[in-house]
């Protein structure tokens, strides 16, 4: 528990103003959690947040208990409270109002609840779709979207960063949602689908750390129903090089024509922020694409493997969806 002082006591030949602003009173603050998987709204523990004057002076801080409660002593006044977002849940937002400012009268202690709950999801910054069939008959439409970068939250249900390193202080995460709808008429499809990151055609012109072949800065937080899968990867991966690495989804059971199935993805670039680009290097991230692959037993054409119905060149870096957004291609 933070006391502060209080000040302007009586002294002699003075005579005691009760109202007078050195009376002081606790502000208790109760921070708590819900979320869909819990029955019951869960204690916040280790939450960190400062009361701040009319003039945006700190007057006292704190950090809640196991239990989720902390409290601060001031002298009567106008405040408002200002939480550390870096010590918020992972996944959760702050769903509490605090846009008024908290008044202590000096005639009692203060309740103040502070409610978090899953954290919204960001807008959708742009899709591609592509058609894809096999040379046996089978067909589906994919689309992938990404969303506006964030620092940390929530991919649908899953913690962006829960498998892949991530520090929301230098990185940057672009949720990402691949959704597959079934076009074979009359059957079931068995979808599978795969896409690599790699870099759109031309030298990246930034102003932040510039990429190179092997230096492991992107990543790939993958979503399935056993458990969340991670895999590291330059910020080229290009052809020639090697064959780039894919990331892939198989959906078990077959798909009903007009029917769709999502698989969820977070691409994570480290050391997005530099000296040379503090607020974010947007540069990169409209450099770095998105694109599918062919996915099936075999090559390209043959029984059972899906691939692109527009005559995409499989070698191309020219085609995809950036990072940022934008469709290539």
């Amino acid at each position: 528990m933070t006391a502060l002082a209080a000040c302007g006591s009586t002294g002699g030949g003075q005579s005691d103003d009760s109202s007078s602003k050195d009376v002081t009173s606790f502000l208790n603050v109760t921070a708590t959690s819900s979320s869909p998987a819990e029955a019951l709204d869960q204690p916040v523990a280790d939450l960190a947040f400062s009361v701040v004057s009319p003039d945006g002076t700190s007057v006292g801080s704190q950090v809640t208990a196991d239990d989720g409660t902390a409290s601060v002593q001031l002298e009567a006044g106008d405040y408002r409270i200002a939480i550390d977002t870096t010590t918020v849940p992972p996944g959760m937002a702050l769903i509490s109002d605090l846009t008024e400012t908290v008044t202590m009268t000096g005639d009692g202690d203060l309740a103040v609840p502070l409610a978090f709950g899953p954290a919204p999801e960001p807008a959708v910054a742009g899709t591609s779709r592509w058609d894809y069939a096999t040379e046996d008959g089978y067909s589906y439409d994919l689309e992938i979207s990404v969303k506006e970068p964030v620092e940390g939250g929530v991919n649908g249900d899953n913690v962006i960063g829960s498998v892949c390193d991530f520090d929301p202080a230098l990185d940057i995460a672009v949720p990402g949602v691949l959704r597959a709808t079934a076009t074979t008429a009359d059957f079931g499809t068995s979808i599978r689908a795969a896409f690599i990151v790699q870099h759109i055609d031309g030298d990246y012109s930034g102003a932040g750390t510039p990429p190179t072949r092997d230096d492991d800065r992107v990543r790939v937080e993958q979503y399935f129903s056993s458990d969340p899968t991670c895999r590291e990867y330059s910020s080229t991966n290009l052809w020639g090089y090697a064959a780039p690495e894919a990331s892939s989804v198989a959906f078990g059971d077959p798909v009903a024509a007009g029917d769709t199935v999502e698989h969820r993805f977070t691409v994570i670039v480290k050391n997005y922020r530099s000296p040379n680009t503090p607020d974010g290097d947007r540069a990169l991230l409209d450099w770095i694409t998105i694109r599918p692959m062919a996915k099936g037993p075999g090559r390209v054409g043959e029984p059972g493997t899906f691939s692109d119905q527009k005559g995409t060149d499989l070698y191309s870096s020219s085609v995809g969806l950036t990072l940022s957004g934008r469709q290539v291609g």
